[in-house]
């Protein structure tokens, strides 16, 4: 990538994290310490499902590379986050476990099928 494309690439990542971030907390009205541990569970789960729908629109199905590469950095920093935000607000250490566990397979699994060497041959 030459460097309006990584430019932009970082832009996406940012302005992808902002946006889910913002959407989710207006959805759960997550304004103060009492409503955002009510719903960390809920906010949690969603930040972490638009992160993997980012992520594997970026890893399959989008061809352009800026594009690509922006939707997969703004997803893993929306996975972080929403895997942050509900280990910081939970005390339930088996949804603390169950949730970075998926967000880890799934990151594991996407990086394996998209940068193998079998992966590599088919986005050439």
């Amino acid at each position: 990538m030459q460097g309006k494309e990584k430019i932009l690439a970082l832009g996406i990542a940012l302005i992808l994290f902002f946006l889910a971030s913002n959407i989710v907390s207006q959805i759960f009205k997550t304004t103060d310490y009492s409503s955002m541990q009510a719903n960390a569970l809920y906010t949690a789960v969603t930040l972490v499902a638009i992160g993997l729908v980012a992520m594997l629109l970026g890893a399959f199905l989008i061809k352009v590379e800026s594009i690509s590469t922006g939707l997969m950095g703004g997803s893993v920093l929306i996975l972080i986050y929403g895997g942050g935000w509900y280990y910081v607000l939970s005390q339930n250490q088996l949804e603390k476990t169950v949730l970075l566990a998926i967000v880890f397979i799934v990151l594991v699994a996407v990086g394996y099928l998209k940068f193998s060497k079998k992966g590599k041959s088919d986005s050439k």
